[in-house]
C-alpha cells in the first residue's frame, strides 16, 4: 500500500488522466486522491486487513464495530468538511474525511489486538514474518482470485470513465453518482460473500457438504433479494436519487439514465460473488479465477469498444449487465459440473 501510494504520488497526472480526469475536473480529482490514496492509502488497506483478521477469528461484532465506526466518522466529517455551510472544502474535504476515518478505524483495530493480545492468535509482531513461508501458498490460493478481481475492477472502472470522458463533463459526473448508488448492493453482496467464505470452507473441510450447500443457497437468496429490491427502487426513483447528489439538471438526467441501465446488472452480480467464494472455499482455484477474470477486465474493455460504437455513451453503461450475465452463465456451468463430479465420486 505504501509503495502504491508513492507510485501514485509520482505519477498522479498520467494515472488520473488515464482514468478519465479531464482538464475541467483534474484539480478537484487530484485534491481528493491526494488525501485518499497518497496520504490515507496505507490506513485504508490496514483497516481492511485487520478487520478481516479479527472477523476470521470469530469476533464478528468487534470487526463490524470497527468498520461501522470508520464509516460513521466519515459521514460526520463529510458534513463539516464538504458542505459550504461549514468548512466548504469540497472534494478535498471529502478526501480528508475518508483518510481520517480510515486512520481512526486502523487505530481501533490495533488497540483491539493489543488489548486482546493474551487471548487472540492475531499478532502484528514483525518477528513472526519468518513463519509466513509456511502458509503463503494457501493464503495465495484463496486470496489470489479476489485480488485479481479487485485489480481488474479498477482497470475496468478506469476504462469506462475514460470512454465517458470523451463526451461531456456532466456525463462523467453522472457516472460518478451512479457508482455511489451502485455501491449499496455491491458492498452488500460482497459482505454476504465474505461472511459465507469461512462458513463454506469450514463445512467443506469437515465433510458437511449438505450444510455447506444450504448456507450457499441461503447466501444467494439474501444477496439476490436485496439486489432485486435495489433494482426496483432505483428504476422507480432514479431521478430523485440522482438529485440528492447534485442540483445540476443535466448531470442528474445523465445519472438517472445511466442508473436505469446499469442497475439491471445488480441481481446477476449478487449471485456471482457467492459463486466465486464457494469455488474458493472448496479449493477450486481455476474456476474461481476464471469467474473473477471474466467478471472484470477481460470482457469489459472489448465490450466498451463494441457497445459504445453501437450505442454511443449509453452503450458504456450496458457493458456491466452483459458482463455479469456472461459471468453468471460461466459460474453456473462450473457449479453444475462440480456437483456432477461430486455425485460421481
Amino acid at each position: 500500500a505504501c509503495l502504491f501510494s508513492l507510485i501514485f504520488f509520482m505519477l498522479a497526472s498520467p494515472i488520473l488522466r488515464l482514468s478519465g480526469a479531464t482538464d475541467e475536473i483534474y484539480a478537484i480529482t487530484y485534491e481528493y486522491a491526494k488525501w485518499v490514496v497518497v496520504l490515507g492509502g496505507s490506513a485504508a488497506i490496514l483497516n481492511t486487513l485487520l478487520a478481516n483478521l479479527v472477523r476470521a477469528e470469530g469476533s464478528a461484532a468487534a470487526a463490524s464495530f470497527g468498520v461501522s465506526m470508520g464509516g460513521l466518522i466519515n459521514i460526520m466529517l463529510d458534513v463539516f468538511l464538504v458542505l459550504p455551510h461549514f468548512a466548504g472544502l469540497g472534494a478535498a474535504g471529502a478526501g480528508i474525511a475518508t483518510a481520517v476515518s480510515n486512520f481512526c478505524a486502523a487505530i481501533y483495530f490495533m488497540l483491539y489486538i493489543f488489548i486482546k493480545r493474551k487471548s487472540t492468535v492475531i499478532s502484528i509482531n514483525p518477528r513472526l514474518l519468518k513463519y509466513a513461508s509456511l502458509h503463503i501458498k494457501e493464503i495465495l490460493k484463496i486470496g489470489f482470485p479476489s485480488a485479481v478481481q479487485y485489480a481488474l475492477t479498477v482497470v475496468a472502472v478506469a476504462a469506462q470513465a475514460k470512454f465517458v470522458s470523451r463526451y461531456v463533463t456532466e456525463a462523467v459526473a453522472g457516472l460518478g453518482i451512479v457508482k455511489k448508488l451502485d455501491q449499496l448492493p455491491l458492498y452488500f453482496s460482497i459482505g454476504v460473500a465474505n461472511g459465507l467464505l469461512p462458513l463454506l470452507a469450514y463445512n467443506n473441510a469437515a465433510g458437511n457438504h449438505e450444510r455447506r450447500k444450504n448456507a450457499f443457497r441461503f447466501g444467494c437468496i439474501v444477496s439476490f433479494g436485496f439486489a432485486f429490491l435495489c433494482l426496483i427502487v432505483y428504476e422507480i426513483f432514479a431521478e430523485p436519487l440522482a438529485g440528492i447528489f447534485i442540483d445540476d439538471r443535466l448531470t442528474a438526467e445523465y445519472a438517472a439514465s445511466f442508473l436505469r441501465i446499469m442497475v439491471t446488472a445488480m441481481p446477476l452480480m449478487a449471485v456471482c460473488y457467492p459463486m466465486i467464494v464457494q469455488f474458493q472455499a472448496i479449493g477450486r482455484l481455476k474456476e474461481s479465477l476464471v469467474c473473477s477474470v471474466a467478471r472484470k477486465g477481460v470482457l469489459d474493455i472489448p465490450l466498451l469498444f463494441i457497445l459504445d460504437r453501437l450505442w454511443p455513451l449509453y452503450g458504456c453503461m450496458a457493458v456491466q449487465p452483459v458482463v455479469d450475465a456472461i459471468s453468471l452463465v460461466i459460474a453456473l456451468v462450473f457449479y453444475f459440473r462440480i456437483n456432477a463430479e461430486n455425485r460421481a465420486v
